[in-house]
């Protein structure tokens, strides 16, 4: 195809560009994961980019500010199996020279319905042209292009677009990522080991140096004494080179890593966002859903197990599910898990809408790793059988939960209730069993990190 001044990613500059070039670029622009699909005929700016028949691309691109719409956008109203989500993403793209062009109308479409997700709008306004390469009438139908984006610790996408006979395009083919399904994880540190590979080192690495002392990493990366109750998985991520709350996605570049002393591990702990506990205050809900504590008659508690569908005797609440139906593997994003009273009242719930992308972003890809604290000396064991799960989407999180496999179990309080000043405690937890993992995930994998 004949070049021209205006082909940003078909000039002679753009063909001879190197991965490792690229991959200078995305680093001065504080990239911390790199992923690539290859682009099928199908891919175009008519038919948008297929991101894959899971939902796995949202916890790999962060969009936000997800809403609800219809696919024909003159309809007034959404029902539940027509409607689309769709986020905001913050998405940018890199040219050969490594100069950042905005594309300010790109987002994620979900459709719960199949599931799948596309990524669109990614030239409309952005002053990239890439008219001869997605054209459906031009080169729509091109083999051998490839998307490749950058993710940096705010979610923020850098992308660049590898044209057929590129040099960058050669790479990829030759590493043997020829799959054009959704996306895939490209190596960016440490050579050309994937990601899983060297966070299994890094695991092995750990678990022979253990015993380890407690410790955590601050605000700046520097590694304090810690002795804390999470001492155990703050000093599983200092190894890591992880900054506790450093960053909202995956701990180890794509992975989760949970670390855990015990059978039964916390999935989440968000804090519900409708229902009485939002709309009168958390004193007021534990008031009134609440108990007396044993030994503290100036403390009411909120606690017990709450699985679906079953009253919990302590507060009189039922754990459910609104809005997903399990036959048709479909959600609407307006509903959520609720726990009712025997009035029909919704004491507390969880939106899809803050759910979903909170799943998605830590837990596709997750580690479980055992520990044993050591008794009287503040160091930690970590042990060599580590736990992969690889594709946990969101609807397998709803469907473990309708299985009692996930319940709610809080740990809310209310002190000093008899005092003008009252102190509140928030805990909501969302449980497993171990042995219930595999309930998560598409793959699952239990590794010896010694061998």
């Amino acid at each position: 195809m004949a070049k021209n001044s205006n082909d940003t990613f078909g000039s002679e500059e753009a063909l001879n560009l190197s991965l490792d070039q690229l991959f200078f670029y995305f680093k001065n622009l504080g990239v911390r994961r790199v992923y690539e699909k290859k682009l099928s005929s199908n891919d175009n700016s008519k038919n948008q980019i297929y991101l894959g028949g899971n939902l796995d691309s949202l916890q790999q691109l962060r969009a936000k500010d997800w809403i609800a719409s219809a696919p024909d956008s003159r309809k007034k109203t959404v029902s539940a199996g027509s409607q689309l989500l769709k986020g905001k993403l913050c998405f940018n793209w890199v040219d050969s020279r490594g100069n950042v062009h905005p594309a300010p109308e790109s987002k994620l479409i979900l459709y719960p319905q199949y599931p799948e997700v596309r990524l669109s709008g990614i030239l409309r306004k952005s002053d990239i042209n890439l008219s001869n390469w997605m054209d459906v009438n031009k080169c729509g139908r091109s083999e051998g292009r490839y998307l490749i984006i950058g993710i940096d610790s705010n979610g923020e996408c850098f992308a660049y677009f590898a044209v057929s006979g590129s040099r960058i395009a050669g790479e990829l083919e030759a590493l043997g990522n020829g799959n054009s399904g959704g996306l895939k994880q490209v190596s960016f540190a440490g050579g050309r080991k994937s990601p899983k590979h060297r966070l299994i080192e890094e695991l092995k690495r750990i678990h022979n140096c253990s015993p380890i002392s407690g410790k955590r990493l601050d605000a700046k990366g520097n590694s304090v004494p810690c002795s804390s109750p999470n001492a155990g998985g703050y000093t599983l991520e200092a190894e890591l080179g992880i900054i506790p709350d450093g960053d909202s996605g995956p701990d180890y570049e794509g992975w989760e890593v949970k670390a855990h002393s015990q059978r039964v591990i916390t999935l989440l702990t968000p804090e519900p966002s409708f229902g009485v506990y939002v709309d009168k205050g958390v004193e007021f809900f534990v008031r009134t859903y609440g108990y007396a504590a044993v030994n503290d008659v100036n403390r009411l508690n909120f606690g017990g197990v709450h699985r679906f569908g079953k009253k919990c005797e302590r507060t009189g609440l039922t754990f459910g599910i609104e809005g997903y139906d399990r036959d048709r593997k479909d959600f609407e994003l307006d509903g959520g898990l609720v726990l009712t009273d025997e009035n029909s009242q919704v004491a507390a719930g969880w939106s899809f809408r803050r759910l979903l992308t909170h799943w998605e972003r830590k837990h596709s890809h997750t580690a479980f790793v055992e520990f044993v604290k050591e008794k009287d000396c503040g160091t930690y064991f970590y042990m060599p059988e580590v736990l992969l799960g690889e594709g946990g989407d969101f609807l397998m999180f709803l469907a473990a939960i309708e299985a009692g496999s996930i319940y709610y179990d809080p740990g809310i309080k209310i002190e000093n209730i008899n005092s003008n000043r009252p102190k509140s405690k928030r805990r909501s937890q969302f449980r497993i069993n171990v042995k219930n993992l595999p309930d998560l995930f598409r793959e699952w994998e239990k590794i010896d990190v010694r061998q």
